[in-house]
């Protein structure tokens, strides 16, 4: 849980600097999303502030088709059903 806030912490305060980190930073986050269980509501609120971050890292960048679209694929591609 502390090791995801940092992440958090970094990618907030890293802004464009850490944009080279979205990409593996929110496999990660949505590897942990679909396999941590429910009952850990500390680590699934660590992994919504560490999307935050990344959202508001890639900013007005995200209303372009490519990136974008990678979110929704990569939470495609792990949802549950």
């Amino acid at each position: 849980m502390w090791a995801l806030h940092a992440l958090a912490l970094i990618a907030d305060s890293g802004g464009p600097m850490f944009r080279s980190y979205v990409e593996p930073t929110l496999t990660l986050v949505l590897q942990l999303m679909f396999s941590v269980p429910p009952a850990n509501v500390d680590v699934h609120q660590c992994l919504g502030k560490c999307l935050a971050a990344l959202i508001t890292t890639i900013g007005p960048e995200l209303q372009g088709a490519d990136s974008f679209t990678h979110f929704l694929l990569v939470q495609g591609d792990h949802s549950p059903g």
